[in-house]
């Protein structure tokens, strides 16, 4: 019995050394100021969709107007979900998505990735392409 209540004491102690070091980690990322401060929500997506023409290699019968439909949809958890999630994979993996945006829809610049990560992120989220990884 004493060996079980170690054993779980010692597993939450690195449970929430992990949280502790992602949540450091994310704080500490160059981008962390200008995601958290962004707060997406269906106009936002429909904006960003009325900038460039989206088409997805993954869901080639997505279109645009199907995503608006789906994000408009959305209650606030879902959005307030999807926007910490972005900002965890803009802070953390901003190039590495970025490179993944561009192999599985048409190419962005640097520029483009760095002001809307978290659109695009929302978008590839919804499309299918961040459930394949």
């Amino acid at each position: 019995m004493r060996l079980y209540f170690l054993t779980a004491f010692f597993t939450l102690m690195l449970m929430s050394n992990s949280i502790s070091y992602g949540q450091f980690a994310l704080k500490n990322s160059e981008w962390y100021e200008q995601y958290t401060s962004q707060v997406w929500d269906a106009s936002d997506v429909s904006n960003l969709l009325d900038i460039f023409e989206y088409k997805s290699h993954q869901k080639k019968d997505m279109t645009s107007k199907q995503l608006r439909i789906v994000f408009s949809k959305y209650s606030p958890d879902v959005f307030a979900k999807l926007n910490r999630e972005s900002d965890s994979l803009c802070c953390l993996k901003h190039e590495e998505y970025r490179e993944l945006w561009n192999k599985s829809h048409p190419k962005v610049d640097q520029s483009f990735w760095d002001m809307y990560c978290k659109g695009l992120i929302m978008l590839m989220k919804v499309d299918g392409t961040l459930n394949d990884k």
